[in-house]
């Protein structure tokens, strides 16, 4: 049965570094496990029947942040132990998920360089490996993959999706239960970054569902025709707009900025005018979607 609690941890680390359950481990500190996120000893309670089972902190008052790093670290090791993840549908308009993706190896907490810079990398949450191909997993508990890191997810033109577990932080979870979840539930993934041929942008843009703008922000990125277009609120008001190199998404974006600002040959982006914002982010919601905002 799964229960409802208010900073529910039902996962903790094991003195071997793996995750286990509070069903798994002696009651009280017999245990011997700890926080995964600010290392604390834990007592096991499940030697009760009043309350759902669940870890409690030695002596500390209970914190959310805790129990969702438990939930995460959970979810990470049950992609690695089952090397397959069931993958967001290839279509926008689809409801249900694509295929499953076997993995001969899961890596966790690998980082990935994108450039000699050492500053210019991500430390993917899982990175699976089947022969020549490869994905990135991101789960999301404490919050979603960010612009920064999906300008960079962009820059490495690895596939990426995203497992969402943000309503269910709370939720006294067991392996059975969290598993499906994590691996085959069709509505907790998105594609962060899917790659998409040339022939395949036109089909795409048809199936396309215009989503609510919200201008009152500093950031915004475009799915268009697979493509994306970075917007950003400049520090005077106007706001930048950004793509990589593609005839596609520019004989899109160029006519929108055209007349509303000017081109900068120096950052290979359109600087638009304050007063045409709300515009072309309309504009630009209207001929993709929005990925982040």
């Amino acid at each position: 049965m799964i229960h409802t609690l208010s900073s529910t941890m039902v996962f903790a680390l094991a003195q071997d570094g793996r995750a286990v359950h509070i069903d798994e481990v002696p009651n009280g500190s017999k245990c011997e496990c700890l926080c995964p996120a600010c290392q604390s000893p834990l007592i096991a309670k499940n030697g009760g029947e009043e309350r759902a089972h669940h870890f409690a902190h030695d002596g500390r008052v209970e914190d959310q942040f805790c129990s969702e790093t438990a939930l995460h670290f959970a979810a990470k090791q049950i992609v690695a132990d089952n090397k397959n993840v069931l993958l967001p549908s290839p279509t926008l308009l689809s409801s249900e998920g694509g295929s499953i993706m076997e993995f001969s190896e899961v890596l966790i907490e690998h980082r990935l360089n994108i450039s000699t810079d050492d500053h210019l990398h991500i430390v993917a949450d899982c990175f699976g490996v089947s022969g020549s191909k490869s994905l990135i997993i991101e789960i999301a508990v404490h919050h979603e993959v960010d612009l920064t890191k999906l300008m960079k997810i962009e820059s490495l033109g690895i596939p990426s999706i995203e497992i969402s577990l943000r309503d269910f932080a709370n939720i006294s979870w067991n392996w059975e239960s969290l598993t499906h979840q994590v691996l085959y539930s069709a509505q907790r993934r998105k594609w962060l970054w899917q790659p998409i041929t040339d022939s395949e942008e036109l089909s795409v843009e048809e199936e396309i569902v215009t989503p609510v703008l919200e201008t009152n922000q500093k950031e915004w990125i475009f799915d268009i025709g697979g493509r994306w277009v970075w917007v950003k609120k400049l520090p005077y008001g106007n706001i930048k707009v950004f793509h990589r190199p593609n005839d596609y998404v520019r004989n899109i974006v160029q006519p929108l900025c055209q007349n509303r600002g000017f081109w900068n040959p120096k950052y290979n982006c359109w600087v638009v005018f304050d007063r045409f914002q709300d515009d072309v982010l309309s504009s630009l919601s209207q001929s993709g979607r929005i990925l982040s905002h």
